[in-house]
């Protein structure tokens, strides 16, 4: 007795054991993880603060020189703005752009000079007047100093800072007028201000980026910045003279260090990817040691539990030689409580399976019983030529609230019907049913549209303890004459095309609907539909048929749709605006039912044009 105790209390103090060591081997492999994630992180940080800061100092070397310096390299700035206002400047520009060749726009610019004493700029035969004598000798040395600026025009500022190693020099503008005027802009080498430097001499544009990242950081330092296929790090200096505020841009490239840059960060994260592999491995090695045989024998256990199906009595669930406390002893406890829920539950689910299909059974039966309630045998009445007639019906659940009908009151009466009851599923299809038959019982018995709606109206309110309603558009069309009488109960607009024309909405007058308050009366009106005439209704399911976005299909869609098919018969209308609905919807899920009719009155003679009573 007491060798087993000692021997039960031996595998408890091993299972602690495990468990310890389990957890001291997944504490140091996190350490380690988080030392080097923060090791590189420290590593990267030192090298991005460190590695720029030569580029840096250059360019704040070459802002402080412009600043400090008594020599003031920037005095042709203002000069250099005016000439980009002479006349015909910007003729001359755009003719050195188009050809990418600066000699239109040298040759126009040695037309001027600075006059000596005013600095001003003036036509080059008008400064030359004052030096030459009255026996026609010029005087060279005057004439040179005339010319001079535009031989070395913005050099200055190149020679200024060409020790610093600049990659780029430029000169933006900013434009009353609104966007920017790139003044000027050249390499850091003398020799780069001619040929496609001089190309952007001058050059309007409505965006300088190195001038609004400046102004959007609000904070005077170098950035950097992405300029065709490499990385400059850009310092913006504002200046102002006489007037004139422009902005001095000096850049450095940097993309070499930012490769250098990029490749640190990829070994340091190959070192990191190295140890975490170390660490995983380690990590699996134990936890295979510790786990995998507990785990092997919970996963027999269950597997012999879920192959022993629907019959398996609760005594079978797994006993298993698991007696520790830590995580594995715990799941242990657990599947075996889940065991005896599954066991629960599969006798709950069994029992509703049987109900669902039960339901299911009486839905498709329920889906039948209302497709045979509506006419759905086309063409409807084959031996008729005076009117062709489609419908169509798409609920959004098993069964709907929507319905249509047509029927022959007489031999020269065709009644039309399309509905819309409140809600949806089971309780909307039997009161569709109920609607329906109602309507039909009272204009077979020879009321008018207004008169049948009345008396549907009342009836149903007799015994409308739901309070559910219908909206109905009814119509009775005179076959002999195309003479149309309707009223609308609350329903959406019919779409009415004239012979040859286009589908057009019809606003008719409306009144409430059905089945909500005693005593309604509706109004009817009258349409007539000449041959070749065609009429559309349906429910407001079509309209209000939304996409994934949640936006409506709407009845400027709906007319297009009908407009593109307007020269079909019924039937093909229906089936290209269903396509539309169905093309605009996509993926979303149908909201509401979905019902449409058209009718195509072909007539016996030609008939009159609409008129509305």
């Amino acid at each position: 007795m007491r060798k087993a105790e000692k021997k039960q209390a031996g595998g408890s103090g091993r299972e602690r054991e495990i468990s310890l060591s389990l957890k001291l081997n997944t504490l140091i492999a996190v350490i380690i993880l988080i030392v080097s994630a923060v090791l590189v992180t420290i590593s990267y940080d030192s090298f991005s603060k460190t590695a720029y800061i030569p580029y840096t100092e250059k360019l704040l070397e070459a802002e402080k020189r412009l600043t400090d310096s008594t020599e003031d390299p920037l005095s042709d700035v203002v000069l250099l703005y005016r000439t980009t206002e002479l006349p015909g400047f910007d003729e001359a520009r755009s003719e050195t752009v188009r050809t990418q060749d600066p000699n239109a726009l040298n040759e126009f610019l040695l037309q001027y000079g600075v006059e000596p004493k005013t600095g001003r700029l003036t036509r080059v035969e008008e400064l030359m007047k004052p030096i030459v004598d009255e026996d026609g000798n010029v005087h060279m040395a005057d004439a040179i100093d005339m010319t001079q600026y535009w031989n070395n025009l913005g050099l200055g500022l190149t020679y200024f800072v060409s020790d610093l190693g600049i990659t780029r020099i430029q000169i933006v503008v900013e434009r009353e007028t609104g966007g920017y005027l790139e003044l000027l802009k050249m390499g850091g080498s003398m020799d780069s201000f001619m040929g496609t430097t001089i190309l952007s001499y001058g050059n309007k544009t409505e965006h300088a980026e190195a001038v609004e990242r400046y102004l959007a950081q609000k904070e005077h330092k170098p950035f950097f910045l992405s300029v065709e296929d490499r990385t400059e790090l850009v310092q913006v200096t504002p200046m102002e003279r006489d007037g004139l505020r422009f902005y001095l841009i000096f850049s450095a490239d940097v993309t070499a260090t930012e490769e250098a840059q990029t490749a640190f960060l990829r070994r340091s994260l190959l070192l990191v990817g190295l140890m975490t592999v170390a660490a995983i491995t380690v990590m699996v090695f134990l936890l295979r040691r510790m786990t995998v045989k507990p785990l092997k024998a919970l996963t027999r256990a269950a597997t012999n539990f879920a192959a022993g199906g629907e019959g398996v009595r609760r005594e079978e669930i797994a006993e298993l030689d698991i007696r520790s406390k830590d995580e594995i002893g715990t799941l242990y406890r657990e599947i075996r409580s889940m065991q005896g829920r599954i066991i629960d539950s599969t006798e709950r689910i069994t029992r509703m399976t049987a109900e669902k299909q039960r339901i299911s059974t009486e839905l498709e039966l329920a889906t039948r019983i209302q497709t045979d309630m509506l006419p759905n045998v086309f063409p409807p009445f084959p031996e008729r030529k005076e009117f062709d007639v489609y419908a169509l019906m798409d609920p959004a659940k098993e069964v709907g609230g929507d319905f249509y009908d047509f029927f022959l009151v007489d031999e020269d009466h065709l009644a039309l019907v399309i509905a819309d009851v409140s809600g949806k599923g089971v309780p909307a299809a039997l009161f569709m049913m109920i609607s329906k038959i109602m309507v039909q019982d009272r204009v077979k018995s020879g009321l008018s549209p207004a008169q049948a709606l009345r008396q549907v109206n009342e009836a149903i309110l007799e015994n409308n303890s739901e309070d559910m309603f219908v909206t109905v558009w009814l119509g009775v069309l005179e076959l002999s004459t195309g003479k149309l009488t309707a009223a609308n109960a609350g329903h959406e607009y019919p779409v009415v095309m004239e012979p040859g024309g286009s589908f057009t909405l019809f606003k008719d007058p409306h009144g409430f609907v059905v089945g909500a308050m005693p005593g309604m009366k509706y109004r009817e009106y009258e349409l007539r539909l000449a041959p070749g005439a065609k009429l559309f209704v349906y429910t407001d399911g079509v309209p209000e048929a939304a996409n994934e976005e949640a936006e409506l299909f709407g009845t400027a869609r709906l007319q297009a749709a009908l407009n593109d098919a307007a020269a079909g018969t019924p039937e093909q209308i229906l089936r290209q605006v269903r396509a539309a609905v169905d093309a605009f919807v996509g993926r979303a899920e149908q909201f509401d039912d979905l019902t449409m009719l058209c009718l195509e009155y072909r007539g016996t003679e030609a008939q009159p044009s609409r008129q509305e009573a």
